[in-house]
């Protein structure tokens, strides 16, 4: 039995446990892999000053669960509210690789905190149905184990079980920073509670409306490349047309091992 609290970064920003959620926690988790690690000194700007501007772009939260006994961080989500789009991201979900949080539930606990974040940001700004989505990325299996805490696959799998789907869309991720490579290995998830019954006539297809992601991949761009970065990136480009020339995107099924 581990006796833990959960602590709201967004809301309780301090400095010093930011920094060692960085480094106890995603730099062990996704070091290997620097294109999907954003900067500490902007996740820094932006829980500290950029959250609280009016004309910010989106919203970021990062939520840790703590140790009442040790103060060992043990886990922790970002997640990213979009303000245009009203879409939410979550962006890294991970546990300290050096503590076995094996059946602990702390992953549930933080898609469910990080959910329930989003749809708070949605509701403020007067949604009243909440979030017009809510992804999530992951990794392919282009990805070794090598360079990954965790099989993508059994990552995939927890995800799933956790309510996220794999789109069946040739995702990449623009560059994160200056310097930065765009990411190739990558799925975008959908919660399954935006999904819709496959008009295909298979039973147990779902589906997703591809102006849920459009709209929200436009958003998510503009904020990394600005406006006219969309227009000249040949990745952006080719996404958004792709998905104004198809309706709906299936999604896997990794249960099944799809």
């Amino acid at each position: 039995m581990v006796d833990y609290e959960i602590i709201n970064l967004q809301r309780e920003y301090d400095v010093s446990m930011t920094d060692r959620f960085y480094s106890e926690i995603l730099v062990p988790c996704f070091g290997k892999l620097p294109e999907e690690l954003e900067d500490l000194t902007v996740m820094h700007q932006q829980l500290s000053t950029t959250n609280k501007d009016p004309s910010a772009e989106y919203i970021l939260y990062v939520i840790v669960v703590k140790s009442t006994e040790t103060a060992d961080l043990l886990a922790g989500v970002c997640c990213e509210y979009y303000l245009r789009s009203n879409r939410g991201l979550v962006s890294y979900i991970a546990t300290d690789p050096w503590f076995d949080t094996r059946g602990k539930g702390f992953g549930k606990i933080l898609v469910d905190q990080a959910v329930a974040a989003l749809q708070a940001e949605a509701y403020k700004r007067d949604h009243a149905d909440g979030c017009n989505g809510i992804f999530c990325e992951t990794n392919t299996d282009a990805v070794s184990a090598d360079r990954d805490v965790m099989l993508p696959a059994r990552r995939r799998a927890i995800l799933q079980e956790f309510g996220f789907r794999c789109c069946k869309f040739d995702y990449v991720q623009p560059a994160l920073g200056p310097g930065m490579e765009p990411c190739r290995t990558l799925y975008l998830g959908v919660l399954d509670a935006f999904l819709l019954a496959s008009t295909n006539g298979i039973g147990r297809e779902r589906v997703v409306e591809s102006w849920r992601l459009a709209t929200f991949l436009r958003d998510f761009f503009t904020v990394l490349m600005g406006s006219e970065g969309i227009e000249q990136d040949e990745d952006a480009v080719r996404q958004l047309r792709w998905l104004e020339a198809h309706a709906f995107i299936e999604v896997h099924d990794f249960s099944d091992k799809d």
